[in-house]
């Protein structure tokens, strides 16, 4: 059995990090955002009356390839 992360730059902050491509919160599936700019931008959102972003349990953990 094997496992999976992407690796990549956060679209907000810029820091490598990695995550399930199927899971992580991201824009068009092209830029992601590491869960602490995730964190940041939900605090904003609830502060100004906004749903946060959903985040996934599994969003910064491996995946199995065969999923």
């Amino acid at each position: 059995m094997s496992y999976m992360l992407l690796w990549m730059n956060c679209g907000e902050c810029g820091k490598l990090f990695a995550s399930n491509p199927h899971k992580v919160p991201s824009i068009n599936r092209k830029l992601a955002f590491c869960k602490e700019c995730v964190v940041k931008a939900n605090d904003q959102r609830i502060g100004m009356g906004l749903e946060p972003i959903p985040i996934h349990p599994e969003a910064y953990e491996p995946v199995r390839e065969d999923a």
